[in-house]
């Protein structure tokens, strides 16, 4: 059974993203028609967003497939002592397609 790969909705952001999800793509590579490109960091709030070569943040609407839920059980408590599914979704771009879509 093939299965469904998950997406985060995106937009293009300038300027301070230091309160947003910021989301680094595949060497900034889109799709002409879709504008999907792979997520390889999603980082919640960063510290330091001006390290960051993107001006991408998430915009809070996830379609995630089922992978996600033991992604979740390994997350360690992260920003204000809670577990972000932000986490969870960065470390599953990791070992899948995880994609960005403008």
């Amino acid at each position: 059974m093939k299965r469904a790969r998950s997406q985060v909705l995106a937009k293009r952001m300038p300027g301070d993203l230091s309160e947003y999800s910021v989301i680094q793509t595949k060497e900034n590579r889109w799709t002409v028609k879709a504008k999907v490109s792979r997520i390889v960091e999603f980082i919640e709030k960063p510290d330091q967003p001006q390290t960051l070569d993107s001006d991408i943040m998430a915009v809070g609407r996830y379609v995630l497939s089922a992978d996600i839920w033991p992604e979740l059980e390994r997350t360690q408590p992260g920003a204000w002592g809670r577990i972000q599914l932000t986490d969870a979704i960065a470390e599953l771009a990791k070992k899948q397609s995880v994609d960005a879509m403008l």
